[in-house]
């Protein structure tokens, strides 16, 4: 018998040897890359500033659909408030945009074109004041990662306002298993002109823009690591109005013009923190992608401009607190562990998944809140349809607990739009409590970790934004005024084997970041 498990051994030895061959490709990229650190401006978050309620102002892009006449009902503050501050403007003007594109899917949004509507202005704005310093940033998705971006990007530098494109390569991978592997393999292409030529070549279907040219191997490469600059944050300065700042789940593209987003304008010395962590990003950026070129002049212009301003102590009652990437998450899970019976806690959402917020979320319900969830069913991108992850997935999760907690779900009712707020309400009239986290990011792993630019406000004790939100929360829970809002909660529930299969997806993608939540 021992004679025949020695060769019997020697051969699992031996089938092991062969596949840690076979996965050490994968595997040396891992022992070999380290990971970008943290850039500077990412993982802030201010101390409170004391504000007004005048200086706070909660601002609502809201999207129905009515049944009669069989036609979605549009009302939008958002983008108008921020041409009111472009208009405003005399000292600088300083804007960070996700999306600013006129790109189209297949079912084109013609709602409105705000892509070039905002470009206009800000030109406009550069023309009549030339001295003004105008600052953007934006991410490369914009020029889909190589030369494509819209030709208004070009006007505007031709007018005077200078564009930086965030340096996305420089930030961590959050597909971390794509990203370790491309960063590696791509250092031992042969950088020859055939080899160039090659991976530059228009090959890839556009899948940005229907119809539109073909792009390359390497404009799709960069796709995939599937990061961004999320933000979308304006700040502006004014003569007699002072600073304002301008937090929000909207972005100026075209395709997204018809989406519910929600926002605050706040005005104030919080705008400073806002100003410091955004110049700091184009600062970095603009070095790291051009190391000989010299900083825009811009930058030390604003920066000139806001050791000048004088500072104030405009104790209101309300707080403000400016907050970005993982202390987003970390704020969001400290609030809803903090709650207790008697808080009502309602949550606005486009993407969730992040599983520490998750578990706070139930948390929060075990607590005694009252849980009320208005969740995208995460079924409409742009013209192409979304197979419900990860939003369905982790309503099922809340749904089993609705039984012995106060956790209620419903389901935006979108026509080819989204509901894409991101937004965190606790409420309890009893003791004062009105606690509003908005901004750009959703409750991902990719958005809460360090890995997407992503910036929020954290707004405490201001009554009149918590009224204002939470009439709207009741408007579209209720499906007042004979338009729908919302759905129940069965008309996308996930049940079965499907739904099993959907949920170990989700998990994984989530984990690995190979998705686009």
């Amino acid at each position: 018998m021992a004679s025949e498990e020695k060769p019997r051994r020697s051969l699992r030895i031996f089938d092991l040897f062969f596949i840690l061959l076979a996965l050490s490709p994968l595997a040396l990229p891992f022992m070999m890359i380290e990971q970008p650190g943290i850039p500077p401006g990412a993982h802030s978050e201010s101390d409170w500033y004391s504000v007004l309620e005048s200086d706070i102002e909660l601002l609502i892009d809201s999207t129905a659909w009515d049944p009669n006449k069989k036609e979605r009902v549009i009302k939008q503050e958002i983008f108008d408030e921020l041409l009111d501050m472009i208009d405003r403007a005399d000292r600088f003007i300083v804007i960070d945009f996700f999306l600013w594109n006129h790109f189209q899917g297949k079912i084109p949004e013609d709602h409105r074109r705000l892509s070039t509507e905002l470009a206009l202005a800000l030109v406009k704005k550069k023309q009549a004041f030339p001295y003004l310093p105008i600052l953007v940033l934006t991410d490369p998705i914009n020029r889909i990662y190589g030369d494509m971006a819209p030709t208004f990007f070009q006007e505007m530098e031709n007018a005077g306002v200078k564009v930086v494109y965030t340096y996305l390569w420089g930030m961590p991978d959050s597909n971390w298993i794509y990203g370790t592997n491309a960063r590696f393999y791509s250092k031992l292409v042969p950088n020859t002109d055939k080899e160039s030529a090659f991976v530059n070549k228009p090959l890839v279907t556009n899948p940005f823009v229907l119809d539109g040219p073909k792009i390359s191997l390497k404009q799709a490469g960069n796709l995939l690591f599937l990061k961004a600059n999320h933000r979308k944050v304006a700040i502006t300065c004014s003569t007699n109005e002072g600073l304002d700042l301008l937090v929000c789940s909207f972005n100026p593209a075209d395709g997204s013009s018809a989406h519910s987003n929600v926002a605050a304008r706040v005005r104030g010395e919080v705008g400073l923190e806002a100003l410091a962590s955004e110049l700091k990003l184009i600062q970095w950026s603009h070095e790291s992608e051009f190391p000989e070129a010299l900083l825009p002049k811009e930058v030390d212009q604003i920066q000139q401009i806001a050791q000048q301003l004088p500072t104030s102590n405009r104790d209101g009652g309300a707080q403000v607190k400016w907050i970005t990437e993982a202390a987003i998450r970390d704020n969001l899970i400290r609030l809803l562990n903090e709650t207790q019976a008697g808080d009502e806690v309602m949550i606005a959402l486009f993407y969730l998944s992040d599983r520490g917020v998750v578990n706070a979320i139930k948390q929060a319900a075990r607590n005694g809140a009252e849980v009320r969830m208005v969740l995208d069913a995460n079924r409409d991108a742009f013209g192409r349809k979304k197979n419900g992850i990860p939003n369905r997935m982790v309503a099922a999760e809340f749904r089993k607990m609705a039984v012995e907690h106060n956790i209620s779900i419903l389901w935006a009712d979108t026509h080819g739009e989204q509901f894409h707020s991101k937004i965190l309400a606790i409420h309890n009239p009893l003791n004062g409590k009105n606690q509003l986290c908005l901004g750009s990011a959703n409750w991902t792993r990719r958005n809460l970790d360090d890995l997407n630019m992503e910036a929020n406000l954290l707004i405490e004790g201001s009554d009149s934004s918590m009224q204002r939100f939470k009439s709207y929360f009741d408007q579209i829970w209720n499906n007042s005024n004979g338009l729908h809002y919302t759905l129940d909660y069965s008309a996308w529930e996930e049940t079965g084997w499907r739904a099993k299969g959907k949920a170990l997806l989700y998990r994984f993608q989530e984990w690995s970041g190979l998705c686009s939540f």
